[in-house]
C-alpha cells in the first residue's frame, strides 16, 4: 500500500501479479498458434530475455497467475512449477537502473512442499541461464508459510538496464508461490508497494487474435485496472492511441477505479482508421501506468466484400466492383472491374507478358498448389478467360507467344543441378503441345533454385532472376543473361538477398528487380530484432502470432517462428547495364508478412509496387503503392486490391495497352486470390482478375 503523495520506490510493474501476464488466448491455435503473447512478466522477447528464446532456453511450462486466499498483497500470486530438479524461472520486464547505485530486491515466497529453494537474481546483460546473473543470492530455503526474502547489491557503473530473475528449485515436484516483488534503491527493503497506486493493462478478446480489429466494427478493448488501498483522489485515466511512429490520433478519458481491487472497463471506441497502432494508458498525473513494456499494439484491417469467403465463397454477383485506398488511415473507394477466373492459379510467379497479338497467359494450378497441365488465356485484357491444355506446366511467355517451362517431358520440374549442372529451360511455339530444349544457366553445388520469370528486354536479351541458397553464404538472387534466345547463359550476377524474384525493364532501359526478403538471422544476431527500424515491425508480428506454440511437447521451446525472420518484406534493386550490376538495394515494404511482390511502370513513368500482406493474414490480401521517383519514395496512399478470409495468395500483374483497357493508357491488370488449402479447407482457391487504376 502506498502513502498518499509519496514517490514510487518499486521499479517493477505488476509486482503483485494482479494483472495478467499477457494477451488473451484465442481459439485459432491450429492456424495461428501463438498462445497469447506475454507483455510484462514472463515476456521472453524483451531486450534482456530475447537471447533465451534465440538459444532454446525457454521452458514449455511457464509461471502462471493464480488467485489465493491469503496473498501478501492483493489476491493473486505467481506460481512456479518446479519439476524433479529442473528449476523454474520468473522473469520481470526490463526497468532502468542507475550505474553504481545500490539496490535491494525483495519477494515473498512459499512452497507447497518442503525442500524447495529460492535464488533472487538480477541481470544487467542479456540473460543466459547457462551463466551466472550479475547479482544473485545464495540458495534460500523456502518455507511452507509466506516469508519475505531479500538481496542487496550494487549495479556496475556502466549498466543502465536490469531485469529480475527469480529461480525456484526442488528435488521433487513443487508449486512455489511468489508475490509482492520489489526492486528499489538502497541497501534495505522497505514495506512493499506497487509501482503506482493504479496500474492498468489493455487486451482484447477476439476470435482470431487479440491484436486484430476490423474497420467498421467498434474498437473493443478491455481496460483492466488494479487499484491499491490508497484513498488519495485519482482522477480520470487517459487512453491514447498513436501510430507506431508516435503520432497521437485519439485520446480518451476513462474513469479511474474508485475502490481497491480489480476493475474492467469494456470499451467500444469509434476508430475509423486502418493501419498499425499502439494504445497506452496514463494516470491523471501523466504516469505511464500500463504494465506492458510496449503498450497495446494492434492492427485494423479494412474489409472488402469481394467474393472471398471462408469454407464457402460468397455469391459472384455480389463481388465488389472496386478497390480501396487509404490516406492518413482513412478508407476511400475507387472503381475497378473484378472478374473470377475459371481455374486456380497458385502463386504469381511472373509479371504478365502482353504478347505481340495481345494475348495474356496464366498457368493454372491444382488445389494442392501444384502446377497443372492447363493454361488460362485472355484476348481482351482479362475480362474473359478460356482454358487450353498443354503438355507441360507453363512458367512464362515471350512477346512472340513462345511458352517457357522448366518442366521436363516427364512433367517433373528439374531440380538443380541437372547432369551437366544446369537448370534447363524449354520453349514451345505451338501453344504448349511440343517443346524444344533451349539451355540454362549453371552453377556448381547441390542447390535448390527459386526461379522467377524470364524477362525479355527490348533488345531481345533474356534476363532470368533466380534465388539460390549457396551453402555457407546468404541466400541470394542472381540475374542470368542470354543473348541468343536462351541457349547460352552468363554467370549469375548478384542482385540482393533471398528469392522469389521478378525483373522489369523500364522505359529508360534500366531494370528494376523486386525480390522477397526473408533472410533468417544467425542465432547470435538476435539483437537486430531490437534495433531501431526493426523492433516495432517485428514486435507487431510477434504479438499478432504469439510467442511460442503451446502444442509443442518438448521441455524447452525450439526457436520460435517469430524469430525466423527479422524482415519478411520486399527489396528493390536497380541495374542500368542490363542486369550485370545491381545497386540501390532498398526496402519496398516495411512490415513482416509483406513479402512477395512485383512492379509495373505506368506510361507516365510512375512505378506501382504490388505485394501480399499477411500481418496478420485474416483480411489481409494484395496491396499496392505508387512511386514517382523509381521506387525510392512512395505516395502516402496504400491501395487494397483484395481482403480475404483465408491465406492471401500472391499476384501477377501488367499494364494493359489502351486497346485492351478502355481506350486510355495506364490501366493495370492484377490477378490475385486466396489459398484455402493453407488452412486445410476443402474448396479450391478463388482467383480474380482486377482491372484498375491508381489515383493520378
Amino acid at each position: 500500500m502506498r502513502s498518499p503523495g509519496s514517490e514510487t520506490r518499486n521499479l517493477l510493474p505488476n509486482a503483485s501479479f494482479e494483472l495478467d501476464f499477457g494477451q488473451a488466448k484465442h481459439g485459432w491455435i491450429r492456424y495461428n498458434p501463438g498462445e497469447g503473447a506475454s507483455d510484462n512478466w514472463t515476456d521472453f522477447f524483451n531486450p534482456l530475455t530475447l537471447q533465451l528464446a534465440a538459444t532454446g532456453q525457454v521452458p514449455r511450462v511457464k509461471p502462471a497467475i493464480q488467485a489465493v486466499g491469503e496473498a501478501p498483497d492483493g489476491s493473486r500470486v505467481a506460481v512456479l512449477v518446479v519439476a524433479n530438479g529442473r528449476p523454474a524461472h520468473l522473469t520481470s520486464p526490463v526497468v532502468p537502473v542507475k550505474g553504481g547505485q545500490a539496490y535491494t530486491l525483495s519477494a515473498y515466497a512459499r512452497s507447497a512442499a518442503a525442500g524447495a529453494t529460492l535464488r533472487l537474481g538480477v541481470w544487467n546483460r542479456p540473460m543466459d541461464w547457462r551463466e551466472t546473473p550479475d547479482a544473485q543470492s545464495e540458495p534460500l530455503p523456502i518455507s511452507t508459510e509466506w516469508r519475505r526474502y531479500e538481496l542487496s547489491f550494487n549495479v556496475a557503473s556502466y549498466s543502465d538496464l536490469g531485469a529480475v530473475d527469480i529461480v525456484a528449485s526442488a528435488d521433487t515436484v513443487a508449486n512455489v508461490c511468489i508475490d509482492a516483488v520489489q526492486l528499489e534503491e538502497g541497501s534495505t527493503a522497505t514495506p512493499f508497494e506497487t509501482r503506482y497506486p493504479v496500474e492498468a493493462r489493455l487486451t482484447a478478446h477476439k476470435y482470431f487474435s487479440g491484436m486484430l480489429h476490423l474497420l467498421g466494427d467498434p474498437l473493443e478493448l478491455d481496460l483492466v485496472c488494479h487499484a491499491g488501498q490508497s484513498r488519495e483522489p485519482r482522477g480520470n485515466l487517459e487512453l491514447t492511441i498513436e501510430t507506431l511512429d508516435g503520432k497521437v490520433v485519439q485520446t480518451h478519458q476513462v474513469g479511474c477505479p474508485d475502490s481497491a481491487g480489480l476493475t474492467t472497463h469494456k470499451l467500444a471506441l469509434d476508430f475509423p482508421l486502418v493501419g498499425n497502432y499502439r494504445a497506452r494508458v496514463y494516470s491523471r498525473g501523466g504516469e505511464p501506468i500500463d504494465v506492458s513494456s510496449y503498450g497495446y499494439m494492434f492492427t485494423v484491417h479494412p474489409v472488402m466484400r469481394c467474393g472471398f469467403g471462408y469454407a464457402e465463397l460468397e455469391p459472384e454477383e455480389a463481388d465488389f466492383q472496386g478497390i480501396l485506398f487509404s490516406r492518413e488511415g482513412r478508407i476511400h473507394t475507387l472503381p475497378a472491374e473484378r472478374v473470377r477466373l475459371p481455374r486456380y492459379a497458385s502463386e504469381g510467379s511472373w509479371n504478365f507478358t502482353v504478347t505481340d497479338d495481345n494475348m495474356i497467359y496464366l498457368m493454372a494450378a491444382t488445389t494442392a498448389n501444384e502446377p497443372a497441365d492447363e493454361l488460362m488465356r485472355s484476348a481482351d485484357g482479362g475480362r474473359t478467360w478460356d482454358v487450353v491444355n498443354v503438355t507441360r506446366p507453363v512458367r512464362g511467355v515471350l512477346r512472340d507467344g513462345t511458352l517457357l517451362t522448366t518442366h521436363a517431358s516427364s512433367g517433373a520440374e528439374q531440380q538443380w543441378p541437372t547432369e551437366d549442372g544446369r537448370l534447363l529451360l524449354y520453349g514451345s511455339a505451338d501453344q504448349g503441345r511440343t517443346w524444344k530444349d533451349l539451355g540454362g544457366p549453371g552453377l556448381s553445388g547441390k542447390l535448390y533454385p527459386q526461379a522467377g520469370a524470364v524477362t525479355q528486354l527490348q533488345d531481345g536479351t533474356l534476363v532470368w532472376p533466380i534465388g539460390i541458397a549457396v551453402p555457407g553464404t546468404n541466400h541470394v538472387t542472381y540475374a542470368f543473361r542470354s543473348t541468343d534466345g536462351g541457349h547460352n547463359w552468363s554467370e549469375g550476377y548478384a542482385i540482393c538477398p533471398t528469392g522469389e524474384p521478378s525483373v522489369i525493364e523500364l522505359a529508360s532501359g534500366c531494370l528494376l528487380a523486386v525480390v522477397r526478403n526473408n533472410l533468417p538471422p544467425r542465432p547470435d544476431a538476435w539483437p537486430v530484432y531490437l534495433a531501431d527500424g526493426y523492433q516495432d515491425a517485428w514486435r507487431l508480428w510477434a504479438m499478432q502470432y504469439g510467442g511460442f506454440d503451446p502444442r509443442q511437447e518438448t521441455d524447452f521451446h525450439p526457436l520460435p517462428s517469430t524469430l525466423g525472420s527479422v524482415q519478411k518484406n520486399v527489396l528493390l534493386a536497380d541495374s542500368d547495364d542490363g542486369g550485370l550490376t545491381w545497386t540501390n538495394v532498398r526496402a519496398g515494404s516495411n512490415l513482416l508478412g509483406e513479402m512477395h511482390g512485383s512492379a509495373v511502370e505506368l506510361p507516365d513513368g510512375r512505378i506501382v509496387l504490388m505485394h501480399v500482406h499477411r500481418v496478420p493474414w485474416l483480411h489481409g490480401g494484395e496491396r499496392a503503392r505508387v512511386s514517382r521517383d523509381g521506387g525510392n519514395t512512395w505516395d502516402e496512399e496504400t491501395y487494397y486490391l483484395s481482403t480475404v478470409l483465408t491465406y492471401p495468395e500472391y499476384s501477377t500483374n501488367c499494364v494493359l495497352p489502351p486497346e485492351l483497357a478502355d481506350g486510355e493508357p495506364g490501366m493495370i491488370l492484377t490477378v490475385l486470390g486466396d489459398r484455402p488449402q493453407a488452412l486445410n479447407l476443402d474448396r479450391p482457391g478463388l482467383m480474380q482478375a482486377v482491372r484498375w487504376r491508381p489515383l493520378p
